[in-house]
């Protein structure tokens, strides 16, 4: 009755920036991650509550960290399944 509004995370957080002896290429198999960050908006795209998709906002330097491939990815993968968002 009063809502909720949520934030889902694509599961990257600053251990994975080389900051906390991370790498910067994390994760190590982009596929992998990209397929499951796919499945992900799938599944909880028609959510109600959900409001927005956040790609690592602990994530730093931005330049570097997700990597491209990964940043252009999850771009992608919202543009084509969630674009109204």
């Amino acid at each position: 009755r009063l809502g909720i509004l949520v934030m889902q995370e694509f599961w990257m957080s600053g251990d994975n920036n080389g900051r906390w002896a991370g790498s910067y290429d994390w994760p190590n198999d982009h596929d992998s991650y990209l397929a499951q960050a796919q499945d992900m908006v799938k599944m909880i795209r028609r959510h109600p509550s959900l409001m927005f998709y956040c790609a690592g906002n602990e994530l730093w330097p931005s330049d570097k960290s997700p990597p491209r491939r990964i940043q252009y990815g999850l771009s992608q993968i919202i543009h084509d399944f969630d674009e109204d968002r």
